[in-house]
């Protein structure tokens, strides 16, 4: 399993509402969490092997999610 953290652009209920779309289905994501306390609206995302960074940006950004990877 791999853990991927993003800095995203999440600020409303409608983007919790097309992230949870853009992720829940998943069957190689296994578990995602969102921290809207802090300043870079982390996301961290727990997936299997065989599922990319730049595919998961890809998802959130087909559903109007901004997101980058978090240094």
């Amino acid at each position: 399993m791999d853990l991927f953290i993003f800095k995203t652009n999440l600020n409303s209920d409608y983007k919790i509402f097309r992230l949870r779309k853009a992720l829940s289905d998943r069957t190689l994501i296994k578990k995602w969490s969102v921290d809207l306390e802090d300043v870079d609206k982390v996301l961290k995302v727990i997936v299997n092997k065989g599922i990319e960074q730049l595919e998961v940006i890809a998802m959130l950004e087909n559903q109007g999610i901004h997101c980058e990877e978090l240094e």
